[in-house]
């Protein structure tokens, strides 16, 4: 279990434990991989057979080059289907995996705690889901592909320089290590960079989203400047990260091929040693040469591609940090007797039972932040059940966070909230904000039709019933003045849609949906008197 712990822990262990539902495609993939790389393998070999065959004192045979040139031939097809193939598999399996751990992602989010979620920024979240999702598909897709395929070929090609000439191999061998070095401290490095850029990254969209949202506010003020000199400041930072990044992940390629070209030119001279001596062949040189620029070109291109790999596993830090993050605490059927007792003695709280009545009391009620700011200190009021109550307060006293603790989004530290007598914690969060309705300060307005916005607390509602919430709620004649009525789409910037209009189109809302409490938070702060 510690071992399992230690490889969980690592980025590339996480991901592929999280692959284990693909196995089966992923062997499959390995398969065609170990074919591909087995083929391309025995292609050198052959052209050095045809070579020595040419060269030999009887002269060449047309029938034996005809018959390895198509066998040659045979082998250069049959690999390239198997790289076909293996391409194919993991971009399905790439889709399918990151389809999956989207769709994961987003219902992590949607259950984080009211109190995390505020910490963090919607563009950093969003880009999280996003452009770091696309890194990891990417990865998975093309790079892991390269990478696995790229490795099982080097080491065939080192097996083969080996079975053709030790003291060639011998020399060679010694450039290993250093490219390997070379590899290892550049790569090391340039992760940190990356992780930066893409930490920057996640801030610069939430600036940018910011700047194109309040717009209006940005100009009213005339401050374009001095958030077009933030944008810059913050993508100067994005660009500084990656350059850092690319510096180092630049300069491998060079030094590598420095040593590999170095290595060529003394194996170059002990080959031709070799030949005049008849200790290799001309076809056996060839062959060496061509295992060994295979083995060095792959070497570079895996460089290159460990740099994006790198990339692709700060993204993938980020999203097992947005997995990691914890959620709203399971509601459990096993409450504490303490509980129970608390309220009355009912036990847990079941849709039958949903609350008809709507009465809310609250006693000696103590809740503070995380950092320790005090909101509610012995705080105990009645709401009396089918009768409107006013809780007024200067800014700033918690009225919305009052509503925000009858609906469960965070807990309190001391006293009690009961619903018709009811312990809160004794109803799942589920059946306990099926009973509000809440009308907030700042329109909650999703992207789609003026309709699917009205229905979205009742996906059911008819067209008739839309109409009628909306009349009741004085909108229906300033939604009927625009162009395609219901079907206007919000979301898009809401061009002449009022922000009085959205909040009406909140209460029509909250009128569709069948609740038994209404909560009006500053409902009608953008409506004319």
């Amino acid at each position: 279990m510690k071992n399992r712990n230690i490889v969980t822990a690592l980025p590339a262990g996480r991901l592929l434990t999280h692959l284990l539902p693909w196995r089966r495609q992923l062997s499959a993939g390995l398969a065609l991989s170990l074919a591909e790389n087995l083929l391309s393998l025995a292609c050198p070999v052959l052209l050095g057979q045809i070579m020595d065959h040419m060269t030999r004192k009887g002269g060449p045979d047309i029938h034996t080059l005809t018959e390895k040139g198509l066998l040659l031939l045979l082998l250069y097809l049959t690999s390239s289907l198997c790289s076909y193939l293996l391409a194919r598999i993991m971009i399905l399996v790439s889709r399918e995996f990151t389809g999956k751990l989207q769709r994961e992602a987003v219902s992590h989010v949607l259950r984080m705690p009211m109190n995390i979620l505020e910490q963090k920024s919607q563009g950093e979240i969003a880009s999280i889901l996003t452009y770091d999702m696309n890194q990891l598909y990417t990865m998975l897709s093309s790079d892991f592909v390269s990478i696995l395929s790229g490795g099982l070929t080097v080491a065939g090609s080192f097996i083969m320089m080996a079975r053709i000439s030790w003291p060639l191999t011998g020399i060679f061998a010694v450039s290993v290590p250093l490219n390997a070095l070379v590899t290892w401290q550049l790569t090391a490095r340039s992760r940190v960079h990356f992780r930066e850029r893409s930490g920057h990254m996640g801030q610069y969209t939430t600036m940018a989203g910011d700047a194109i949202e309040s717009w209006k506010t940005v100009r009213l003020y005339g401050v374009q400047d001095g958030v077009r000199e933030n944008l810059d400041r913050q993508s100067g930072k994005v660009r500084d990260a990656f350059r850092a990044a690319s510096n180092l992940a630049l300069q491998s390629p060079p030094l590598i091929n420095c040593v590999n070209n170095a290595a060529f030119a003394v194996m170059g001279a002990l080959g031709v040693a070799m030949h005049i001596r008849g200790g290799i062949s001309l076809g056996g040189i060839s062959a060496f040469i061509l295992y060994s620029r295979r083995f060095a070109g792959l070497i570079n291109e895996m460089v290159n591609q460990v740099s994006e790999l790198q990339t692709s596993l700060a993204s993938a830090d980020k999203i097992w940090a947005i997995l990691d993050t914890p959620v709203e605490e399971e509601d459990r059927t096993d409450r504490p007797a303490a509980v129970q007792a608390e309220s009355g003695g009912a036990g847990w709280m079941s849709a039958a039972e949903w609350p008809s009545a709507g009465q809310i009391e609250i006693t000696d009620l103590s809740f503070s932040w995380p950092d320790g700011s005090t909101v509610f200190r012995g705080l105990s009021m009645e709401i009396a059940a089918r009768k409107m109550t006013a809780v007024a307060g200067i800014t700033g006293e918690g009225k919305t966070t009052l509503w925000k603790l009858l609906l469960r989004y965070y807990d309190w530290q001391k006293g009690n909230i009961l619903l018709d007598s009811r312990d809160i914690r004794a109803i799942s969060r589920p059946l306990l904000r099926s009973c509000y309705t809440v009308v907030p300060q700042d329109p909650w307005v999703f992207t789609g039709t003026i309709a699917e916005n009205i229905a979205y607390g009742n996906p059911a509602a008819s067209m008739a019933e839309i109409e009628e919430v909306s009349r009741r709620a004085g909108l229906h004649e300033l939604v009927m003045a625009l162009p395609d009525a219901y079907q206007s789409v919000l979301g898009e910037g809401n061009r002449h849609i009022s922000p009085g209009m959205l909040q009406l189109l909140s209460i029509a809302r909250a009128l569709l949906t069948d609740a038994r409490i209404v909560i009006l938070d500053e409902a009608t702060v953008h409506l004319d008197a």
